[in-house]
């Protein structure tokens, strides 16, 4: 009897519980999802602030250029003196300034690879400012017109064009962020 009455209230809380759940379903409203699509790429590389930065970085690798030119002539001309002395020179004299030309171009190639990850982490910085600014135009605009998503354009086979906000946060992104200088 007892197991009777307990498959029983068993079989009535799981019919309340399927009721209820099938209530809740019906009552909730339908709500469309709003998405959007946005070309990251092409807004962060049409932004004012990263023609501007690109503009900075070539700048900086043409002075950067014409300085590893002038020091690897620098150092072309001491080597063809230390081959010219070579003759002239004790062994020891000649060992010896060959070791401080080694020395300088070890030195002069230290140089070179650390400017160039200054300049490196220099661009990446100003790169991921214009991500952030990226990101946060485009929170912007979606919580301005109810957008639930806003997905990249580079994940999506096929998107209509009323769903593209990419000028829109180009636009917004060039007011946000007009420009931008390389930190190093």
């Amino acid at each position: 009897m007892r197991i009777v009455m307990t498959l029983r209230m068993r079989t009535h809380m799981l019919a309340l519980c399927a009721a209820l759940f099938a209530s809740t379903l019906m009552a909730a409203p339908a709500q469309a999802e709003e998405i959007a699509v946005v070309n990251a790429q092409e807004v962060i590389s049409k932004s004012t602030a990263a023609q501007a930065i690109k503009k900075e970085v070539e700048a900086q690798q043409k002075a950067f250029q014409q300085t590893l030119n002038a020091k690897e002539k620098e150092l072309q001309k001491e080597d063809q003196e230390l081959a010219k002395q070579r003759s002239v020179l004790s062994q020891e004299a000649f060992e010896q300034k060959y070791r401080d030309f080694r020395q300088k171009a070890a030195t002069a190639q230290k140089e070179v690879q650390t400017k160039r990850a200054t300049l490196d982490k220099a661009f990446a910085r100003a790169l991921s400012d214009i991500q952030k600014n990226l990101v946060a135009v485009t929170s912007e605009i979606a919580k301005e017109k109810d957008i639930n998503m806003v997905i990249s354009s580079s994940q999506v086979i096929y998107a209509n064009d009323a769903l593209d906000i990419t000028d829109e946060v180009l636009s917004r992104l060039n007011k946000r962020l007009p420009s931008l200088k390389l930190q190093m």
